[in-house]
């Protein structure tokens, strides 16, 4: 994307609020992505759910049946699925120019620069959002943050009709949206307005 103006209202920020689904817990022993997904919040902090991207990945090796049991991803499932390279330039199309957002970054980064890599594709998104590290930050005395504690938190309640459920990318893109949402209204009634503002929160200790 192209260089980011701090001074930008969150406003008129476009951000992709993305998640993944993988064959395992760690990319640097082998785990791989088999689902990859977005949903798009438009200026001015507008949630469509039917603005998305999603595709199920092939990766190549064995999905383990104790991590199929999580997200009901199966071999048999991804077995027409793109290959990771075509599904990761999907889905830096889709997500260009996108600020992204997700729910524990840094795992789902390490997949995606992993997958990145493994391809020799270069990311055009080079700014991300954590809405863990939001949560506590704005709700520090909750005991958990976890996604589906935030979900029982601010009583939310998913309407997307086509089949989808937890711990399937899409499902937990649009949970994590409407999350950063109420997240984005309670800081601009913080007086965090810009981008910037939001970087620098984040940065704070206190």
């Amino acid at each position: 994307m192209s260089a980011l103006d701090l001074n930008t209202p969150i406003t008129e920020i476009k951000f992709a609020v993305a998640d993944t689904e993988t064959t395992g817990m760690v990319p640097e022993r082998g785990a791989k992505l088999v689902e990859i997904a977005a949903v798009l919040i438009e200026p001015p902090l507008t949630l469509n759910q039917q603005n998305c991207f999603s595709t199920l990945i092939n990766p190549e090796i064995n999905i383990p049946y104790q991590v199929s049991r999580i997200h009901g991803i199966t071999n048999k499932t991804v077995l027409n699925a793109p290959l990771t390279k075509e599904a990761m330039q999907q889905f830096i199309e889709r997500v260009d120019g996108c600020v992204l957002v997700f729910h524990n970054a840094p795992f789902d980064m390490r997949f995606i620069n992993s997958a990145l890599s493994d391809c020799q594709l270069a990311p055009t998104f080079t700014h991300v959002l954590d809405t863990v590290k939001l949560s506590r930050r704005l709700y520090p005395t909750l005991k958990s943050h976890s996604l589906d504690a935030l979900i029982e938190y601010h009583s939310l309640v998913n309407h997307r009709q086509d089949g989808s459920y937890r711990h399937r990318a899409l499902y937990d893109s649009d949970f994590t949206a409407m999350l950063f949402l109420i997240f984005m209204e309670e800081l601009l009634q913080r007086g965090v307005g810009s981008i910037g503002d939001l970087f620098d929160f984040l940065k704070r200790k206190k």
